[in-house]
């Protein structure tokens, strides 16, 4: 399985899917709305086991997009849980922004991000 697909399927729960319209890689999906979560993948590390397995790391970024704080906060704090519930997964850091509105809503967008190392055996 792809280190997408994988991260896809653990944040495509639905804990979180009752909480955002879309979780999309790297960008929010055209014709989507907010909430929503984008994630990218920046860096893959493998690891040759003697066994010819190898071990992946990944780095792994969750982008928590809403309208109100409070919206962006429940949705990571979901994020969390479903992360933190795999043993092989490393929260790295938590942070928090706001992006000034870009499109005709006056409200801009609050933006928790999640950065996580992921674990995992491969072929």
């Amino acid at each position: 399985m792809s280190t997408f697909a994988d991260v896809y399927d653990e944040l495509d729960v639905s804990a979180i899917r009752n909480k955002v319209s879309d979780i999309s890689p790297y960008v929010r999906a055209r014709g989507s709305s907010f909430p929503a979560i984008i994630f990218s993948i920046p860096e893959e590390t493998f690891e040759r086991q003697s066994s010819g397995v190898y071990r992946v790391q990944a780095a792994v970024e969750v982008q928590c997009l809403a309208r109100s704080v409070q919206e962006a906060e429940d949705i990571a704090d979901k994020v969390l849980e479903v992360v933190l519930a795999n043993c092989l997964n490393y929260v790295e850091s938590i942070t928090r922004e706001y992006d000034e509105a870009y499109d005709d809503d006056s409200v801009g967008m609050f933006i928790v991000n999640i950065n996580y190392l992921k674990n995992y055996m491969g072929a």
